[in-house]
């Protein structure tokens, strides 16, 4: 969860600096329809989820391995 809301917190940071807030986002994404946006949103929204948390469950299954394989040798 900490984790989730300091990424929330640089992307606000982010989106409101650099890219020009809110207003410039709607300025520039005025022409665009709400369905054609939707499909791609979704997928890179997914493949950054499973890159994020890709790592910290690769660790958690190698470390309940880990702790299983101990559980049984003994």
């Amino acid at each position: 969860m900490g984790v989730g809301l300091a990424l929330e917190f640089l992307i606000g940071i982010i989106s409101g600096t650099v890219f020009g807030g809110p207003w410039l986002t709607t300025k520039l994404l005025e022409p665009v329809q709400v369905q054609d946006l939707i499909n791609p949103y979704v997928g890179s929204l997914a493949v950054t989820f499973s890159i994020i948390s890709l790592y910290p469950a690769a660790r958690w299954i190698i470390q309940l391995g880990e702790d299983f394989g101990k559980r049984r040798g003994e």
